[in-house]
C-alpha cells in the first residue's frame, strides 16, 4: 500500500489545521505514511514535502488551535497546457503515493478537479476535504472555518457597538465583514440582539441602493445620535482595491467600509469611524468553535477513510440530521459539480433586512463549545511549528 500526501490551499481559516489533525491521526490508525506539501500545489512542483507520520504528540495537539496553514498556502492555479505535469508526477513517484487530499474551497476543489482527472488513469485516489470562512461551497451543510469566523464578527461587532453607544452623540459607524460574493459571515452579525444588534446589514445577495442608505443612516443619526452598519465587502460601492485580484480573477474588496465612510462623510456632514474586520475573523484561536474544530477533524479522518476505501473525484462533506440540530452524517459530492461554483446566503432568510429565525436555528448550534487554549506564560497562544524536514 503506498503513501498518502495531504495538501492545504486557498485562504486559511481558524480549523483548517484541524482537518490536518484528523488526516495524521487517521493515516497512523490505518498504518499509512503520510506526507505533507509544502505550499499547496506548489510543493507539489517544487518536491518541498514533509513526512508527517511521526509528528512529536505535543505538535499535532497544537494543530486544533494554530490558525493560518501549518503547511503554507498556495492560489497557483491549474489552467490550459500546464507546465509542471512531469514534477508533480515525479514527486508522486517518489514518494510511492497512491492517495491525494486537497483541502481549500471553491477554486481549491477545482485544483483537485483537474488533479483527479489527470491521474485517474494511475489510480490515483484525489479527495477534496472543504473550508472556507464564506461557507459557499456546494456538498456541504457548512464549510469548516465558517462558525468560527462568526464567532469572531458577533464577539468583535457586538465589542465595537458597546464602545461605540458609550456616547451620547457617536458616529456613523461602519464594520466591514469578509464575504467577497457571499453575506454568510455578514449575516452572523444580524444575529445580535438588543442593545448589541446593527442599525442596518449590508449583504452583497442584494442590490445596494446608495440613496436609501444615506437616507436611513440620517434618519437613525437624528433618533440614537450613532449608527451602527455591519456590511459585507462584497456590496456594490466603487473603490480602490488594495491588491488587484489572484490567479482566480477575484478582487481583493477590502476597504469599501472607507469608501462608504467618505461618501457619508461628505454628503451628510456626519462623523464615521471605519472598522474593518478582515484577517482576524478567520485566525483567531479563542474564538475557535468547538463544534467547528471537531467537525473540522472528522471530515479529515473521513478524507482518508475515503481514499483508502477506492474513492476519487469527490468531496467530502457534512449532512445535518433534521431531528437533532448537531448530528452529522458524512456526504460526498463530485468534485466537478462544487468546482468554481457558488452558494450564496438564501434570500429568503432575510425579512425586513435582517436574519430570519431559519437563520438563527442554522448557525447559533454551530457556534457551541469553546476550544481550550494552550498559551506560554506570557498568554500567547501556542502554535505548532511543522518544521521542514528532508525525507
Amino acid at each position: 500500500m503506498g503513501s498518502l500526501l495531504y495538501l492545504q490551499s486557498g485562504g486559511p481559516t481558524a480549523v483548517i489545521n484541524s482537518s490536518l489533525n484528523g488526516v495524521i491521526r487517521r493515516c497512523r490508525d490505518r498504518g499509512i505514511e503520510v506526507y505533507g506539501a509544502f505550499h499547496g500545489i506548489e510543493g507539489l512542483i517544487s518536491n518541498d514535502l514533509v513526512r508527517l507520520t511521526d509528528l512529536p504528540y505535543n505538535r499535532l495537539c497544537l494543530l486544533r488551535q494554530t490558525p493560518g496553514m501549518a503547511l503554507g498556502t498556495s492560489r497557483k492555479r491549474i489552467e490550459g497546457d500546464f507546465p509542471f505535469w512531469k514534477e508533480v508526477e515525479q514527486t508522486l513517484i517518489d514518494i510511492d503515493c497512491d492517495y491525494l487530499l486537497i483541502n481549500g474551497g471553491n477554486d481549491s476543489m477545482d485544483t483537485a478537479e483537474k488533479l483527479h482527472e489527470h491521474f485517474a488513469s494511475w489510480g490515483l485516489k484525489v479527495v477534496g476535504i472543504p473550508k472556507t470562512i464564506d461557507n459557499d461551497l456546494l456538498g456541504t451543510d457548512f464549510c469548516p472555518g465558517y462558525p468560527s469566523a462568526c464567532r469572531y464578527v458577533m464577539n468583535a461587532f457586538a465589542s465595537i457597538k458597546l464602545d461605540g453607544a458609550s456616547y451620547t452623540k457617536g458616529k456613523v459607524n461602519l464594520v466591514e465583514i469578509q464575504g467577497r460574493e457571499a453575506g454568510w459571515v455578514a449575516a452572523s452579525a444580524g444575529l445580535l440582539k438588543g442593545n448589541l444588534a446593527p442599525d442596518i446589514l449590508l449583504l452583497p445577495e442584494f442590490p445596494f441602493d446608495l440613496e436609501g442608505f444615506l437616507a436611513q443612516v440620517q434618519r437613525i443619526y437624528q433618533e440614537k445620535g450613532t449608527v451602527f452598519v455591519a456590511l459585507s465587502e462584497g456590496i456594490e460601492v466603487p473603490h480602490d482595491t488594495l491588491s488587484g485580484v489572484d490567479s482566480f480573477g477575484h478582487p481583493d474588496n477590502e476597504g469599501v467600509a472607507n469608501a462608504l465612510g467618505s461618501i457619508v462623510r461628505k454628503t451628510l456632514h456626519l462623523p464615521v469611524r471605519a472598522s474593518v474586520l478582515g484577517t482576524a475573523c478567520r485566525s483567531n484561536p479563542y474564538t475557535i468553535s468547538k463544534v467547528d474544530s471537531d467537525q473540522a477533524q472528522w471530515l479529515g479522518e473521513a478524507a482518508v477513510d475515503e481514499a483508502l476505501a477506492g474513492h476519487a473525484g469527490i468531496m467530502v462533506g457534512l449532512r445535518r440530521s433534521k431531528e437533532k440540530s448537531l448530528h452529522f452524517s458524512l456526504e460526498t459530492y463530485p468534485l466537478h459539480e462544487c468546482a468554481n461554483r457558488e452558494r450564496l446566503f438564501p434570500k429568503e432568510w432575510v425579512k425586513d433586512g435582517f436574519p430570519t429565525k431559519e437563520f438563527a436555528a442554522y448557525l447559533l448550534p454551530l457556534l457551541r463549545g469553546d476550544l481550550p487554549v494552550k498559551t506560554d506564560i506570557n498568554g500567547v497562544f501556542l502554535a505548532c511549528d511543522i518544521e521542514k524536514a528532508r525525507r
